[in-house]
């Protein structure tokens, strides 16, 4: 099997990645239309078909979700949108009012060639914040504050962040599976 290419647009996404992996990866940075779902898995699994017809390459493909139960699990796989229309403070300011602030975190990262499409799911509980706090991380690592925590995840610094990340846990099952199926 040929390498392994990781296929984003998202310059943050591609440094945690280049972090994490233990394993030599390329990028592909690729325009992929994304299906309109809530769910990241669906989402992912539609991109990662994509990349792979598109390339013909070893793909894999992450994506993370912001699921808030007050709104019924929006914005889900749409939270991209959500924070370029809202920001983290607009999202904060749309849940003013709401008692319910819980949320999760739900990454998947999707596997792909010819022979193989493997998904990988991480969840991480939490609840959104009144207000922004912290400067780490990205997206909307500064409104959620992660269950049994008292700070947001951008209070954590990286080290510590990557103890609770869905994208580590995902990059760590995706190693696992790459160390059984002797993918190089």
């Amino acid at each position: 099997m040929s390498k392994i290419h990781l296929v984003t647009h998202n310059h943050n996404k591609l440094l945690e990645f280049r972090e994490l992996l233990s394993i030599d990866i390329d990028i592909i940075d690729l325009d992929i239309e994304e299906i309109q779902a809530l769910d990241v898995e669906k989402v992912a699994i539609a991109k990662a078909q994509f990349a792979y017809n598109a390339t013909g390459k070893f793909v894999i493909v992450e994506d993370t979700g912001l699921y808030i139960e007050a709104w019924n699990g929006l914005p889900g796989a749409l939270t991209r949108w959500f924070l370029e229309a809202l920001g983290v403070q607009g999202i904060c300011n749309a849940l003013r009012m709401e008692r319910n602030r819980k949320c999760y975190i739900k990454t998947a990262l999707v596997a792909c060639d010819l022979n193989v499409l493997e998904t990988f799911i991480s969840n991480l509980d939490g609840e959104i914040l009144f207000e922004p706090r912290g400067k780490y991380g990205f997206g909307f690592d500064a409104i959620i504050q992660p269950m049994g925590y008292q700070k947001s995840i951008a209070e954590f610094n990286p080290r510590e962040k990557n103890v609770l990340s869905t994208r580590k846990k995902v990059v760590e099952q995706f190693e696992q599976y790459v160390k059984r199926s002797n993918i190089s």
